[in-house]
């Protein structure tokens, strides 16, 4: 991973047949994650199953580096949230 990286716990939505549909991330942060994070208070409290919708959600701590092309949905959903936190600039991720 390169020097400019992210982290974040986030709650994912996934389909029955496993497709990540999103990742919601409460508190996103820029570096590593520090050894022994902890997900947010109350993020356990949402991790479900919605039988309606055939959807399960469930925490996931997402490292990422911001060098690199998004490698994935959570990835993607991390990037749009550290802009959305005003943690990084519009064209620098």
């Amino acid at each position: 991973m390169s020097e400019r990286s992210a982290w974040g716990h986030g709650l994912t939505t996934i389909t029955d047949d496993g497709q990540v549909l999103d990742t919601w991330f409460p508190q996103p942060a820029l570096g590593a994650a520090p050894a022994g994070a902890v997900a947010p208070e109350g993020l356990e409290a949402l991790v479900g199953t919605d039988e309606a919708r055939r959807v399960r959600t469930e925490v996931r701590l997402v490292e990422i580096d911001l060098d690199a092309a998004p490698a994935d949905a959570p990835d993607a959903y991390l990037r749009l949230l550290l802009l959305s936190h005003c943690l990084v600039a519009p064209n620098t991720i």
